[in-house]
């Protein structure tokens, strides 16, 4: 099984945040938080990747479905994967108008620190798989 480790997790977040502006998290596709632009939330549990991981399909949370995932903020959950399987689930919190554009320039950032990109985020973004 592929795993992604804590420092590749870390570079993914602080590549992305540099570049982005918004805070992003790495999840297990157990849904634990292994790196975060907020080092208080690494080790919480986020449902919404749990939901990502489980379903291999990204999710948006906003005001319409928030109340489905406590503690969860407004913003795209995408899955990573490495051939078929889901290594992690990245978070960009914001609201819908500005993470879209966020999520297609975070696929690259993942690749270079080691992780392949999503083919959700490049379906949705210039970035080639």
């Amino acid at each position: 099984m592929i795993t992604l480790d804590h420092a590749t997790a870390q570079r993914i977040v602080d590549r992305a945040m540099q570049v982005i502006g918004h805070s992003v998290n790495v999840m297990t596709p157990d849904g634990i938080i292994i790196a975060s632009g907020d080092p208080l939330r690494v080790g919480e549990v986020h449902q919404g990747a749990r939901h990502v991981a489980l379903r291999g399909e990204p999710l948006a949370v906003d005001a319409d479905n928030a109340e489905q995932f406590p503690g969860v903020r407004h913003g795209v959950n995408v899955p990573i994967t490495a051939g078929h399987q889901i290594v992690a689930v990245v978070g960009i919190s914001g609201e819908p108008a500005s993470w879209l554009a966020a999520a297609g320039t975070v696929a690259p950032l993942a690749s270079a620190a080691g992780a392949p990109p999503s083919p959700f985020v490049c379906a949705h973004s210039a970035c080639v798989s």
